[in-house]
């Protein structure tokens, strides 16, 4: 089946028109670029990635403090989301990454949005086919989950050797793991600071086996 025609959307429009959960979905990064860069519970993490514990004494006396970039990954860090791959195929190519950046926006039609980093691959991937599948992963999905954030080196079409996958309706890849998983087909765009919110109009929707969620909190995985 034909991939749907590349999306034309101006570079940058307002997201005031999307709902409030919409709005605050995009508080979540893609890991493999920004906010929520997946680590296993065990490693610690870098002096750029986590407060100290003189900056938290300083924020829990003070009762605040400015929402600065450094203060806002770790308040997003506290936020617990389950875990997807973004996939797409079609005439720029098989292309996917990992995110915790998805939510529902209406169910009348059925309509999701993800937050891409706007410098991705995948981002300028799914742009020109137009699809895109949103694929909610299990609870031993870790090591799916960091080679799709990028953290085996592997890269484009290559880290879809890692696990199995059919092909939707659109022509995205769809996981056989997930536990559910979206067919989409880009619907609109909105340019917000370093990230697209990417809206996709769901046109059909798989359901996998029951059972627990892979999450991501506190900078680690968690059953959910």
């Amino acid at each position: 089946m034909k991939s749907a025609p590349p999306l034309s959307v101006p570079r940058s429009r307002p997201i005031f028109g999307l709902s409030r959960a919409a709005r605050l979905a995009c508080c979540l990064m893609a890991p493999e670029q920004a906010v929520c860069r997946p680590k296993s519970s065990s490693n610690s993490v870098t002096r750029t990635e986590k407060l100290t514990e003189q900056e938290e004494a300083t924020l829990s006396a003070s009762g605040g403090r400015k929402a600065d970039a450094a203060t806002f990954r770790e308040g997003m860090s506290r936020v617990a989301a389950t875990v997807h791959i973004v996939a797409t195929d079609g005439p720029a190519g098989r292309a996917g990454l990992t995110v915790t950046a998805m939510t529902p926006v209406s169910d009348s039609p059925p309509t999701i949005l993800v937050c891409v980093n706007r410098a991705s691959a995948t981002n300028r991937a799914i742009r020109r086919n137009g699809v895109f599948s949103v694929n909610v992963l299990p609870a031993n999905a870790e090591a799916l989950s960091n080679t799709f954030a990028g953290r085996g080196g592997s890269a484009g079409a290559d880290r879809f050797e890692a696990a199995g996958w059919s092909t939707a309706a659109t022509g995205a890849p769809i996981l056989a793991a997930a536990r559910v998983a979206f067919d989409c087909r880009l619907s609109d765009l909105h340019e917000v600071g370093s990230h697209s919110i990417l809206i996709g109009t769901v046109v059909d929707i798989r359901l996998g086996d029951r059972g627990p969620n892979l999450g991501y909190a506190g900078r680690g995985y968690r059953q959910l």
